[in-house]
């Protein structure tokens, strides 16, 4: 699906090996391999489904009794980082892209259980989707949708993104941008019915205009959104203020638990 393009393309590949394994140890090449560094490269990552991606092949284990993984790192100078999503919302148009540019980044293979990044950059200017991202976590080797993800978005597109990952079904935001500090994790298993989501973090609106699906619920728009909020995936606490129908609105206070509200 990606029309013939090169997934990864550098102007500079520098490769570090152990040079008495290389030539001792042939058979297991990759291992020798230590760092290896790419200058202003342009990689192309796509999301084909909900866990699968065009990458995801090289995650999974292929080393053999006669054979050693590869253990070292890629590093990444300037870079160009294109997401393709295929798999993105229907409201949106597909595939989606999204683009990171001047992108610093270490994927670290030494584990072989997990594949451990860290990648940051900044945004597109003409898309505006955010002004500079920040991504690391890691990624199982053995478990198939098995994450951790740790994501620092700043000035992001708040319609954009909630849209994106369809976080307010109940609402549409059409307008404003978004300061974010999330962590997720999928343990790449069914959880049992009950199970709070594993997902905690910080967000800041500036200038958000919220429309309610339901107009039956709100039949006018809150303008004017700004606002702090932390949440966990069993509760969260708000500090916002917005107008409504021309009005001032402040909300305060904390949620303990979703499944069993108590307000304060």
């Amino acid at each position: 699906q990606g029309g013939g393009e090169a997934a990864l393309a550098a102007r500079r590949l520098t490769v570090d090996y152990n040079l008495h394994s290389l030539i001792f140890d042939s058979g297991n090449a990759a291992h020798a391999i230590g760092d290896i560094t790419l200058d202003q490269p342009s990689l192309l990552v796509e999301r084909l489904s909900s866990t699968q991606f065009n990458f995801s092949d090289l995650l999974k284990p292929k080393t053999t009794k006669k054979s050693k993984p590869f253990v070292g790192r890629i590093l990444v100078h300037n870079g160009l980082l294109r997401f393709r999503d295929f798999d993105a919302p229907d409201r949106g148009k597909r595939p989606a892209l999204n683009t990171l540019t001047a992108v610093e980044g270490t994927i670290d293979f030494f584990s072989t259980r997990n594949v451990y990044f860290d990648v940051r950059g900044r945004g597109k200017m003409s898309e505006k989707r955010f002004n500079s991202l920040l991504v690391n976590g890691d990624v199982s080797r053995l478990v198939a949708g098995r994450y951790r993800g740790h994501v620092v978005a700043i000035n992001a597109d708040a319609a954009y993104w909630t849209d994106y990952f369809k976080a307010f079904p109940q609402a549409r935001i059409v307008r404003g941008r978004a300061d974010a500090d999330v962590t997720l994790a999928n343990e790449g298993v069914t959880p049992p019915p009950g199970r709070l989501l594993d997902l905690f973090g910080n967000l800041a609106v500036h200038h958000v205009t919220i429309l309610a699906s339901d107009k039956k619920v709100l039949a006018l728009p809150l303008e004017d959104l700004n606002g702090t909020t932390s949440f966990t995936g069993a509760g969260l606490s708000l500090d916002a203020h917005a107008n409504l129908a021309g009005q001032p609105l402040a909300v305060t206070g904390t949620v303990f638990d979703f499944r069993h509200p108590q307000i304060a």
